[in-house]
């Protein structure tokens, strides 16, 4: 394998395969970048397309009424992804035009649907249908004999279904998906096939001729399949673990189904409103969970045109490579146009447990048209619903751009499985710990306690961390104390559930000391500065800023400073916790502090004031000055120069400013628990003398941001 030239086909092939994070060579598509030449193989043709022949054609109406139109754009082709599917009808007088027919007498009526090309290529399917026509429309009052319960990819069949009176004109039932439907299912005719578990909530509707379509909602509880897989399989062990393996190609993903992304932005027609998807958007999906947005020649629609001649709802079937999706829009028996909507009444269940799935069971959608009329709308699109987010969120319901909401709550159920594991450390900042867990004796406690808080709750296959302003609030902690030391049982409680915690309060002695910089830690246990650093260093001249470290010495402590005159010092900030001082005079000077009960002393060091005339030559471009008391006080440290501890300085020389390549890098040396800031200031050679004597700029900084 060839990892360091690439040939220009080569190149071009990596890019346009892309994915690979190897320099495997990728095989060049047919059609893209050089054309065949000697040596490359014999011409690849495309395979030919499979050939999906229709079976039959249902949903067509059984009866009609002298006179009323028969609406017949509702018929479907068996199966869903046949090759060819458009339905041409024909009847007593020829030819009927955009699938609506009335019939001019009452008795039998036969009418022809025929798929061109739909038994084979070339060779049509046929199939005769007889309609009784009747005087007058007898209207469907009620459906009966629904089976109400299924099985996630079992097939189960609606043809036995019951109207009420028997003797109904029109027995065809259209049956669609509820757009709300905690379960998904893909349908045929008259066949179902759930495609996930839940509350499947199923729409029948019978069109009445001229009159509004008569419709029934019917829930079915819908059980996982039995026979999938509860886990993934587990990949398998190399057989030589212990030899080295080129590393794995990606896994090309596949795709699994269509599915529409969202609906046409006009859900509800007026009679014969002209149809249109504009706003529709199918999607891909992928193996591995991933989507991609289909362009609009990608797909089919069938019908591809909705009849808006006869009221009812209307089911369209898209397709795209042998996958099929599915959605509805519902036609008025007027042509009053929709002009808003209201809820006139919210699902039957708006709390959740964690991971449970919206149900709008119960849901009733008003509609309001121009006419000043009302009625059922059972057709629309919702926001978006997170099972996993704790606490009260929004639903909004959609239909021709008008809106409606309804709250809903997702709760912590007592079965959920919820955790949170306590850090052991006595560290406040550590990112590791859900909770703090040490405390000291007497400490007060301020706020939500205990700190840092993280909870993890898995229900109803859901996995989610809550953290403050993130579903965590609002909870309850079992009251603990410091008053005592010990290991003391707390409960924390969200919601429904319930699950221990353990607080631990050791006995310590408050504490007031100067660290010089170097916070207590686990290999610094004293808060002493290390080997070399004598104290806080300063350049004559130059102002510091000294404050001692607490530990327990109670909340708004006030401070006593006691230091020589030779240091000019001032104290500043709440308490006086703040001195500042400013030798002129080279030396070693000792200051103190009082908080409470407790007095503790540091160490100034005075060294030489930084240089403000210019030395005897000019310096070269680097380093003209270097101070590091202390810590890594030689540049020998592998990394660079390091400053060391306060007072630690550099003065750089660069000639080449802003000219695309880099002059010097400053960086900071942040860990989990403290950092190690410092202040940069620069300054321009206007005196073109070579020497630092010119005015200094100090650069913004994280204290001025």
């Amino acid at each position: 394998m060839n990892t360091t030239s690439f040939t220009r086909a080569a190149a071009l092939a990596l890019l346009l395969c892309g994915g690979a994070v190897f320099f495997t060579r990728c095989e060049q598509p047919a059609g893209i970048g050089d054309t065949p030449h000697e040596g490359s193989g014999p011409e690849q043709k495309p395979a030919a397309a499979e050939f999906f022949p229709v079976t039959d054609i249902t949903s067509v109406p059984s009866g009609g009424a002298r006179g009323a139109v028969l609406d017949l754009s509702a018929a479907e082709v068996v199966p869903a992804n046949a090759t060819n599917k458009t339905i041409t009808w024909t009847g007593p007088d020829g030819p009927i035009a955009r699938a609506a027919y009335t019939p001019a007498a009452s008795g039998s009526l036969t009418l022809t649907a025929t798929v061109a090309g739909g038994n084979a290529p070339g060779i049509d399917f046929t199939k005769d249908f007889t309609l009784r026509i009747s005087e007058t429309f007898i209207p469907v009052t009620d459906i009966t004999g629904v089976p109400v319960s299924g099985i996630v990819n079992a097939p189960f069949d609606l043809s036995a279904v019951q109207v009420v009176p028997p003797d109904a004109t029109n027995q065809t039932i259209i049956w669609i998906a509820a757009p709300g439907s905690e379960a998904g299912a893909f349908i045929n005719g008259s066949t179902v096939t759930p495609q996930s578990a839940g509350a499947l909530e199923l729409i029948a509707t019978v069109a009445q001729g001229e009159g509004e379509a008569f419709s029934k909602t019917f829930t079915v509880a819908v059980a996982p399949d039995p026979d999938a897989p509860e886990n993934p399989e587990e990949p398998e062990e190399p057989e030589n673990p212990g030899e080295p393996e080129e590393p794995p190609r990606p896994q090309e993903k596949t795709k699994t189904g269509v599915r529409v992304k969202a609906g046409p932005d006009i859900l509800v027609y007026a009679k014969n409103q002209e149809y249109s998807a504009e706003g529709l958007v199918v999607e891909w999906v992928y193996s591995d969970g991933s989507a991609a947005e289909l362009r609009s020649g990608e797909y089919t629609l069938s019908p591809a045109a909705v009849n808006t001649a006869s009221p009812g709802p209307k089911r369209i079937t898209v397709s795209a490579g042998g996958f099929t999706a599915q959605y509805s829009v519902l036609v008025n028996s007027t042509e009053k146009i929709l002009t808003g909507i209201s809820l006139a009444s919210p699902p039957a269940k708006t709390e959740y447990a964690f991971g449970e799935n919206l149900s709008f069971t119960g849901m009733g959608i008003t509609g309001h048209y121009s006419d000043g009329t009302s009625g059922v709308v059972s057709v629309y699109t919702y926001s978006a619903y997170n099972r996993a987010q704790r606490g009260t969120q929004s639903v909004t319901i959609s239909v021709n751009r008008y809106t409606a909401a309804f709250p809903v709550r997702v709760y912590i159920p007592a079965s959920a499985n919820m955790g949170a594991n306590g850090g052991s450390s006595d560290n406040r900042n550590s990112s590791q710990d859900q909770y703090r867990k040490t405390y000291y004796k007497g400490e007060p406690l301020n706020g939500v306690q205990p700190e840092r808080l993280k909870v993890y709750v898995s229900a109803n296959g859901v996995t989610a961390a809550l953290t403050p302003g993130n579903g965590l609030e609002p909870f309850t902690v079992s009251p603990f104390s410091t008053a005592a030391a010990g290991t003391f049982p707390v409960s924390l409680t969200l919601d429904e559930k319930t699950i221990p915690l353990e607080i631990t309060v050791i006995d310590v002695e408050p504490e007031l000391y100067f660290d010089y910089g170097y916070r207590r830690h686990s290999g610094n246990p004293n808060g002493a500065a290390p080997s070399g650093v004598a104290g806080y260093t300063v350049p004559a001249g130059r102002s510091l800023v000294i404050t001692p470290a607490l530990f327990l010495m109670g909340e708004n402590p006030s401070y006593s400073w006691q230091a020589p005159a030779a240091l000019n010092s001032a104290q500043s900030g709440p308490g006086n916790k703040y001195l500042t001082v400013r030798p002129v005079q080279e030396g070693t000077y000792t200051v103190s502090v009082t908080v409470g009960p407790k007095t503790a002393s540091a160490t100034v060091v005075c060294v030489p004031a930084l240089p403000d005339a210019p030395p005897a030559a000019e310096p070269p471009e680097g380093v003209i000055k270097h101070f590091s008391p202390g810590q890594f006080s030689s540049a020998g440290t592998g990394f660079g120069w390091s400053l060391g501890a306060q007072g630690g300085y550099e003065i750089w020389k660069l000639r080449r400013v802003n000219d695309g390549t880099r002059n010097i890098r400053i960086a900071g040396n942040p860990m989990t628990t403290w950092s190690e800031p410092g202040v940069v200031w620069v300054s321009i050679d206007e005196n073109r003398n070579g020497y630092p004597d010119d005015t200094w700029y100090e650069l913004q900084g994280s204290e001025d941001s």
